[in-house]
């Protein structure tokens, strides 16, 4: 066999092919990525076909011509389904019927053509099989051209639409020599014959490269968008925590202002006893001093006066001060109690009866600030509406229990509940079914107990009113 003949140009395009065909799952190794496979299969088909036409006398007989140029058929079906594999949502088991069904087609004229022929070769099927490639390098270049519409990049596309055209060509230049008489044998040892499959396989061999250059430079494209996506998803979680913390601080805000008048109500109270009892030891003293009993029932008094209105400024200023973000262990019970004792005054002063039915204590893992916030929020929600409601008859139930590994919260009452139809809105961010709300207070209280690891919701209350349940994971020794 001379070096330079048709044989050593199909098996170097076996050669590449097989190169570029590793090469495709070295760089795709372990993704599920269709295109890529889809061209692989194209390679190692391509391949084959090749090796099998320049061995064919020492190959099995059912690798004969009509079965190596179907292989060939379906390699560049291949291709061109690999191209358009890159469109997302594309319906690539409809592409695959097609193909296989023109391919077995094909295959059944090659038979045809043959049987015809006596079951020798005859130059009607290797006229058959040049006219199908240039319809499929066509074809080819139709794909390319459209799926390159989908991409910003196109040079890859059209340069890969340009090899698809040129093989064509040269495909149709063998079609054309071949309906003027000229050999149909693809190893014609012609210099003309030679120089047109030195070329397509050139081609072909490009095309493969390109398709490895044009992966690559996606990928690289992909990696960007996603180091994009990153960036702008970490500036989008930062932009939400600044966003929670302003909320945060401006719902804490509104409850302190809310709270303000009504806790200075209840300081004025001890304060105003202070006054009386300061006034009467002055008395004692001045017209009996020797009485003792009486000023040490006074300063007693004093005293009781004094402890009550710094317990209910200490608490005012716990409510008001920024804490730290941070979880820590927290005691559910004392906590519970200190929000009922913040609105205890302003419970009474409508004539709300409020019920505490609290196991002994359990622990979560929260912000303790952040947790307190919550249940000011519901208990301050639910004496909104009583006082709208039922004035003087209405009735707010606080339960705390345990059960299995979680701690859980309902926080009760006897108003009219949440109107049906917005059940399913009342955390939403400017979701509100109050008049006047704001629309945050829920949502910022969901956002809280989630963080923490738990669970917020409203459900009816059996015997008419709002029933809003909370649970939260048990911070237990390990």
């Amino acid at each position: 066999m001379q070096f330079f003949n048709v044989q050593t140009v199909f098996l170097f395009y076996s050669a590449i092919s097989i190169f570029c065909g590793l090469l495709l799952i070295g760089l795709f190794w372990g993704r599920k990525d269709t295109s890529a496979t889809l061209w692989i299969c194209s390679c190692f088909l391509s391949s084959l076909a090749s090796l099998g036409s320049v061995y064919r006398d020492q190959v099995p007989v059912w690798l004969g011509y009509s079965t190596l140029v179907t292989l060939e058929t379906i390699a560049l079906l291949s291709l061109s389904l690999s191209l358009w594999c890159l469109i997302p949502n594309y319906n690539l088991s409809k592409g695959i019927r097609r193909a296989l069904f023109g391919a077995a087609c094909f295959f059944v004229l090659q038979e045809v053509l043959r049987y015809i022929g006596g079951g020798q070769l005859v130059p009607p099927m290797a006229l058959a099989t040049s006219s199908m490639w240039v319809f499929l390098h066509l074809f080819g270049v139709y794909s390319a051209l459209q799926i390159s519409k989908q991409f910003r990049t196109k040079i890859f596309f059209q340069i890969i639409a340009i090899v698809f055209f040129c093989s064509s060509l040269f495909f149709a230049m063998r079609v054309v020599n071949m309906v003027n008489g000229h050999s149909y044998y693809a190893f014609d040892p012609s210099v003309y014959n030679f120089l047109l499959y030195f070329s397509i396989a050139l081609l072909s061999s490009f095309r493969n490269l390109v398709y490895v250059a044009l992966r690559m430079h996606l990928g690289f494209s992909e990696h960007s968008r996603l180091n994009n996506m990153n960036l702008h998803l970490t500036n989008l979680l930062e932009e939400r925590e600044y966003l929670l913390s302003t909320l945060s601080k401006y719902q804490k805000s509104a409850e302190v202002n809310a709270l303000a008048s009504t806790i200075a109500h209840e300081v004025n109270q001890p304060l105003g006893a202070l006054k009386i009892d300061a006034q009467f030891a002055m008395y004692v003293l001045n017209e009996n001093p020797i009485n003792e009993a009486l000023l040490k029932k006074t300063v007693q008094s004093f005293v009781a006066n004094v402890n009550r209105a710094a317990e209910i400024i200490k608490n005012l200023i716990k409510l008001s001060q920024v804490l730290n973000t941070e979880p820590s262990k927290v005691s559910l019970t004392p906590l519970l109690k200190e929000v009922v004792e913040i609105l205890r005054f302003r419970s009474q002063k409508i004539g709300i009866k409020v019920e505490l039915n609290l196991i002994d204590d359990c622990f979560v893992l929260a912000n303790p600030g952040q947790l307190q916030q919550v249940f000011l929020n519901l208990f301050n929600n639910a004496l909104n509406e009583l006082e709208h409601s039922r004035p003087h008859s209405g009735r707010i139930s606080l339960s705390l229990h345990q059960h299995e590994d979680l701690a859980r919260i309902s926080l009760q009452d006897n108003g009219r509940g949440i109107a049906v139809g917005i059940e399913n809105t009342i955390f939403e961010l400017f979701s509100s079914n109050q008049e006047g709300g704001s629309g945050i207070g829920l949502w910022l209280s969901r956002d809280i107990i989630v963080r923490s690891g738990g669970k917020i919701w409203y459900e009816p209350a059996s015997g008419g009113g709002a029933n809003f349940q909370i649970e939260l994971p048990l911070d237990r020794p390990t």
